[in-house]
């Protein structure tokens, strides 16, 4: 059989193949890929967490060898791959189980509708057909279908949904509940896809569960009853049943992506009322603090208005006691003016009469000067016996005569 050494690999890992199936093939391979990639980390993790249950840093477990069994084809398209590996270290010469059926991921999901005017009505739809792997033609399970080449959840889980009940939804509606779980997981398998594994001891799938929730009428109800739809180009039988929900753990009981999307499902609920919740108080928080805000707002303004009003109102009575100032001290400055001018009148009037007088005081003195003069020039002149008086002189004739 043909050989070749995995690349990028150490230690060297040798691969065995059939001839239904080329070395480019099986590395083109998405499951092959995904499968390789976690195991290389597990091994790397094992090495380097001391927490490990196998923690070793010396002689860790490595893959040996890969030898490829068989290959399944869908058309041209490979579906699965038998395979066994060797897993083993230096201390252990017995390798661990590793027989591998590669087939890669999966997707489920867990679609109640509700009747139109009923909140305590659930129904939960699920698909009957053959699953001959499980020795039955008639198997319940909740949709499901294999992810596509595009490796995406939502899109095979959105496919699956059109292909099982003929309903087109969009992929905006459906909700990932083994992402919610497995969102802050920071465990030592942490790496590990975020889905369940209905059957790691034999099988790579992985399987996704998704949640899909719609009020629908009753006649819409009724039509979904006993429908017979599925994919014809693969030659699916499937038949849509709806169970209540009340009764889904029992209907699905066979089923691990039933019980694990039932298991999910009242955390999702719990959850989704807690998200509500926490977005109502949210929502009053915010409107409250825009309310205050609002409030504060006003009163602010007010306050403001209520201040410019008043320095207005001061402001005006200012004006009136400056322009009643600027009167008084207009009244004052004329009254003043005309003081100062009366004063000055006064004082012009005094002045000149003062002037006046003392030119007639010294026109007087001058005159009474002048008088006095010509006195003494007369007096100089005329002889003593001329100023005695006529009583002066009878009395003088009559001594004369004695």
């Amino acid at each position: 059989m043909p050989s070749f050494i995995l690349p990028k690999v150490s230690p060297s890992v040798e691969v065995t193949i059939p001839t239904t199936i080329t070395q480019d093939e099986l590395l083109a391979f998405r499951p092959f890929n995904n499968w390789l990639a976690t195991l290389q980390k597990s091994i790397k993790v094992q090495k380097s967490e001391t927490t490990h249950a196998f923690y070793d840093k010396k002689d860790p477990y490595q893959l040996r060898s890969i030898n490829v069994h068989s290959v399944e084809r869908f058309g041209p398209r490979i579906g699965f791959i038998l395979m066994e590996t060797v897993v083993q270290n230096a201390a252990d010469p017995r390798p661990l189980p590793g027989i591998v059926f590669l087939r890669g991921g999966s997707v489920a999901i867990l679609m109640i509708v509700r009747p139109e005017g009923s909140s305590d009505e659930r129904f939960v739809v699920m698909t009957q057909q053959p699953r001959i792997p499980a020795g039955s033609l008639t198997f319940y399970e909740i949709p499901a279908g294999m992810i596509d080449d595009s490796g995406t959840f939502v899109g095979a889980a959105a496919t699956e949904i059109r292909e099982e009940t003929g309903w087109r939804v969009p992929q905006a509606e459906l909700v990932d509940m083994t992402d919610m779980a497995l969102r802050n997981s920071t465990g030592i398998e942490s790496h590990l896809q975020k889905a369940m594994y209905p059957s790691p001891g034999g099988c790579d799938e992985f399987i996704a569960l998704f949640l899909w929730e719609r009020i629908m009428s009753r006649k819409e109800l009724a039509e979904l009853r006993g429908r017979l739809t599925g994919n014809p180009r693969e030659r699916e039988k499937i038949k849509v049943k709806l169970v209540e929900y009340k009764e889904l753990w029992r209907e699905g009981a066979r089923d691990a992506k039933t019980l694990g999307a039932w298991a999910l499902w009242p955390f999702e609920v719990k959850k989704e009322k807690k998200e509500k919740k926490e977005k109502k108080e949210k929502k009053e928080k915010k409107e409250k603090k825009e309310k205050k805000e609002k409030k504060e707002k006003k009163e602010k303004k007010e306050k403001k208005e209520k201040k410019e009003k008043k320095e207005k109102k001061e402001g005006g009575e200012e004006e009136e006691e400056e322009e009643g100032e600027e009167e008084e001290e207009g009244g004052e400055g004329e009254e003043g003016e005309e003081g100062e001018e009366g004063e000055e009148g006064e004082e012009g009037e005094e002045g000149e009469e003062g002037e006046e007088g003392e030119e007639g005081e010294e026109g007087e003195e001058g005159q009474e000067g002048q008088e006095a003069e010509e006195a003494e020039e007369a007096e100089d002149d005329e002889c003593p016996l001329d100023r005695v008086d006529e009583r002066s002189l009878s009395k003088i004739a009559s001594w004369r005569s004695c």
